[in-house]
């Protein structure tokens, strides 16, 4: 029993590498929180390195998926239409959302969900395994930024 609530303490002490993603256009629409939609990025919030950052397909109210750019600082999650980050179209304060996990109800295993406000946010990367990384990724963020299970995180690098 203490091994493997040693390996899981180690596990959960590694540290965190950036995921990069490619996707291909397999889908297309939208349904986001209203939170800061429309607003531009500011020079500062380009230059922060993200922890997590790729593209990824979010189904809209529409039942249509559409691909969008995510990253997250370790303090909120992003969207964008595109890499080029023009303008942000939603952000997700990490330490207020439900649950983040797989969905199960998806044959490919490529689905994931985050529980925002008592609805389901459905986001789908293009393998198995990179939808479980951002599921990994995403709670450990959020569990450091709750200070849950002793775990922390230190404050995003910018880039020179």
């Amino acid at each position: 029993k203490h091994k493997r609530v040693g390996s899981i303490s180690k596990f959960l002490m590694t540290p965190l590498k950036p995921i990069t993603r490619s996707i291909s256009d397999k889908f297309s629409m939208d349904p986001t929180p209203n939170l800061n939609r429309g607003r531009s990025t500011s020079s500062e919030q380009k230059k922060m390195k993200p922890v997590l950052f790729g593209y990824l397909h979010k189904l809209g109210r529409n039942g249509k998926w559409q691909k969008r750019w995510f990253e997250s600082d370790g303090t909120c999650l992003q969207y964008f239409k595109s890499k080029e980050k023009i303008k942000i179209l939603a952000t997700l304060d990490l330490s207020r959302v439900g649950t983040i996990s797989m969905d199960v109800s998806d044959p490919t295993g490529c689905t994931f969900t985050i529980e925002v406000a008592g609805r389901q946010y459905y986001l789908c990367a293009d393998t198995q395994e990179r939808g479980r990384d951002w599921v990994i990724t995403l709670n450990r963020v959020k569990e450091a930024r709750m200070n849950i299970g002793g775990l922390s995180l230190i404050n995003p690098n910018f880039l020179s």
